[in-house]
């Protein structure tokens, strides 16, 4: 009797630290569940800033590049340009968080602006300097044509010597980057004008209507693949024998080809 009476109490006992063990492992696992959750927010946050730090850093990169771009093309001197400064660190070490930020036509101008350049390194004795090389000038021409407003390439001297502001000459397609880098928005000609306060441009319904600082007008037309497509363009005058009459020709475009040609005559004699 006393043998089964011991029998039964070390069983209860042996249910009673299984019951306890059962729940107590539970709550363990419930607890690293939890914190395994909270580790990963918290992971989460740190990717997010890590993101936004590093597309403001492209954001202001780019702005810089475009900038220094425009200031060689417009001197007639972009194959001169074999370096620029070094990536901000930033936007080196988390690059593919920015290439997964940004999509569609904006993601394809990025990728393509980063192919034509080549992060270097130069080592000697005393330190390492970093920069951006240019391996090809016209491949990079080409791209940095797709960032700014399709008229830049026929009429940036006179752009340059209205003393144009380069920010108001960029594309759409890179407004719209500048956008999803920062969440801020950017308007399409925004200070457009030459240091004579004329609108270097006007866009209605498709079409650039294009000035120089003197207003006279370059042409009127849309764009399509980077070429004139509809409307008209004035080509550079010339002085007659006389030196009396600038004499200028005016193409005609339609869907892309020219249709016809118009001579002005202006008198320029003064009186």
């Amino acid at each position: 009797m006393t043998t089964a009476i011991l029998i039964i109490a070390v069983l209860v006992v042996l249910a009673a630290a299984a019951v306890w063990y059962a729940k107590n492992r539970d709550g363990k696992r419930e607890k690293s569940r939890v914190k395994s959750e909270e580790e990963l927010r918290l992971e989460e946050l740190e990717r997010k800033k890590r993101e936004n730090q590093a597309c403001k850093a492209c954001y202001q990169y780019l702005s810089r590049l475009i900038n220094r771009l425009a200031k060689y093309h417009n001197q007639n001197r972009f194959e001169k340009l074999t370096r620029l400064d070094s990536y901000p660190k930033e936007f080196e070490e988390d690059m593919e968080l920015v290439l997964n930020r940004v999509s569609g036509r904006q993601k394809e101008l990025l990728t393509s602006l980063l192919s034509c350049l080549e992060a270097t390194e130069e080592v000697n004795e005393e330190e390492t300097k970093k920069y951006v090389s240019v391996p090809d000038n016209d491949k990079l021409k080409q791209v940095f044509y797709e960032c700014m407003l399709p008229f830049y390439p026929y009429y940036y001297s006179q752009m340059a010597e209205g003393k144009v502001r380069y920010s108001s000459l960029v594309s759409e397609d890179m407004l719209k980057l500048f956008h999803q880098l920062t969440g801020k928005r950017y308007s399409l000609g925004y200070h457009n004008k030459h240091n004579t306060g004329v609108p270097s441009y006007e866009y209605r319904n498709g079409r650039f209507r294009v000035y120089d600082k003197n207003n006279h007008v370059l042409c009127d037309a849309s764009f399509k693949n980077g070429e004139f497509y509809n409307g008209f363009r004035l080509l550079p005058g010339q002085k007659d024998e006389s030196g009396q009459w600038n004499v200028s020709r005016e193409l005609i475009y339609e869907e892309g080809k020219e249709r016809e040609k118009t001579v002005h005559y202006h008198y320029e004699k003064k009186i």
